[in-house]
């Protein structure tokens, strides 16, 4: 799958955050929802940290670590639930541009420098959409934060 693979990847600088467990809510017929993963919230592009080696292109091969989690409007920088995460000493590998992953990364990662980390809020019609995947629940707004740890 995409997302699995993609998400592998995400980078967290330094050593690995512990993840804590959540709970999700559950509607009527007692099926997991996430109660605010979904969110009228544009594609938006942050730089946390620039770097300083060669930037991504479409047609490269990216080397990455990355966290995911679900938008939560209630939590800390909309951080909700992770869903998902690849850390530097195992990290993901993708050809930008390809459709390996999904849209917001591919569009997401263009033009990133070596040793940069990147902040990314993908609305559902650029991640998972209406069928969402595994732990993404349908129509679900994503971050990551993806450090950018090799071009080739």
């Amino acid at each position: 799958m995409r997302l699995r693979t993609l998400l592998r990847s995400l980078l967290v600088i330094g050593t690995m955050a512990t993840l804590a467990t959540t709970t999700t809510a559950c509607n009527s017929d007692d099926s997991p929802v996430a109660p605010s993963a979904t969110a009228n919230v544009p594609f938006q592009i942050i730089d946390l940290a620039v770097g300083t080696g060669p930037a991504a292109a479409n047609g490269d091969r990216l080397t990455v670590s990355y966290t995911g989690w679900l938008w939560d409007a209630n939590g800390l920088d909309n951080k909700g639930q992770v869903f998902d995460s690849a850390s530097a000493a195992a990290p993901f590998v993708f050809v930008l541009g390809t459709g390996q992953v999904i849209a917001g990364w591919d569009q997401g990662m263009v033009g990133m420098l070596v040793g940069g980390v990147r902040r990314l809020i993908i609305p559902p019609e650029l991640a998972y959409g209406e069928a969402g995947s595994g732990p993404i629940p349908p129509n679900a707004t994503i971050i990551f934060e993806i450090g950018l740890i090799a071009v080739s």
